[in-house]
């Protein structure tokens, strides 16, 4: 497995390379790249299936991997890709099954009328991807040489749940939502405790959705994850007490750039975008956006 494992880096290494792709990380047993054409995308995906269907290729070990793309606007910082579009691409290839190649929407209508000769788009429909927002449309790649039938993507309607879907998107919060799944895994009751409207509904229905289906056969190993204002003091409780979004100091005179480096910046323009459309974070109204970002963190506490 060792051997194959190794193969299976230089196939894709060689996949993505040879079709303008930047490699942004490996992740033991895949890997994370970034294409400025998602065609490139779809044909490295596509050349990586079918250099894995060779058994010789990868020292006779099956290696059946899931490949999801999605477009979007990331935010390069520090040689990595953030942005809730990384996340997203993310939710969709977990959808996926091992051998199977499937993109957005946003891929799909990019790439219709470019893709290879022989190779075509199967509309799967809408899912629930589980960020609990925003349902995705989903399409499989058809290529002629490689699996066509697969089961049902892996979607929150796929496992029973009573999770409500949302009407806003997570922003924010990725270390407190890698913290708190980190406290799970050594608790049976965690507690998620801090001030009224600080998000903690919104985080604990994050963190469920990605287990719900974990949850179910646990059986008697199933954890409870609470939210409150304080504590429950029920035995064997672990609290985490969550704290406010990150806010720009005002006696600074930060750029456009440096502004939107802060959670609730990110958070605020989302919202703002949800209501009107057209805004934009400009030098004109920067000063105003870091005013009012911190009037609402007060109003907050």
């Amino acid at each position: 497995m060792r051997v194959a494992l190794a193969r299976h880096d230089v196939l894709a290494r060689a996949a993505i390379e040879g079709h303008n792709g930047t490699i942004v990380k490996m992740t033991g047993d895949g890997v994370y790249a970034a294409f400025r054409d998602p065609v490139d995308g779809v044909s490295a995906a596509l050349q990586l299936q079918q250099a894995l269907a060779d058994p010789q290729a990868t020292n006779g070990v099956a290696l059946p991997v899931r490949s999801g793309l999605h477009f979007g606007i990331v935010e390069c910082r520090d040689s990595d890709y953030l942005g809730s579009a990384v996340n997203r691409t993310a939710r969709i290839m977990r959808a996926g099954h091992g051998g199977q190649v499937i993109v957005s929407q946003a891929v799909a209508l990019l790439v219709t009328e470019r893709l290879p000769a022989g190779v075509a788009l199967r509309d799967l429909g809408s899912v629930r991807l589980r960020d609990l927002a925003n349902p995705e449309r989903i399409y499989q790649v058809v290529h002629p040489q490689l699996r066509r039938d697969f089961p049902a993507l892996r979607s929150l309607e796929a496992t029973p749940n009573n999770l409500p879907q949302q009407i806003t998107s997570f922003v924010g919060r990725e270390r407190a939502l890698a913290e708190v799944r980190q406290l799970l895994r050594n608790t049976r009751l965690l507690t998620l405790v801090g001030v009224g409207g600080l998000g903690k509904t919104r985080l604990s229905l994050q963190v469920g959705a990605e287990p719900a289906k974990d949850l179910l056969q646990a059986g008697a190993q199933v954890k409870v994850l609470a939210s409150s204002r304080e504590s429950l003091h029920v035995v064997g409780e672990t609290t985490y007490p969550l704290s406010t979004l990150a806010i720009p100091d005002q006696r600074k005179n930060l750029t456009i750039a440096a502004l939107t480096q802060y959670e609730a910046v990110h958070l605020f323009r989302d919202r703002a975008i949800a209501a009107q459309p057209e805004f934009r974070i400009t030098d004109r109204n920067a000063m105003a956006v870091a005013d009012e970002v911190e009037h609402v963190s007060v109003l907050m506490h």
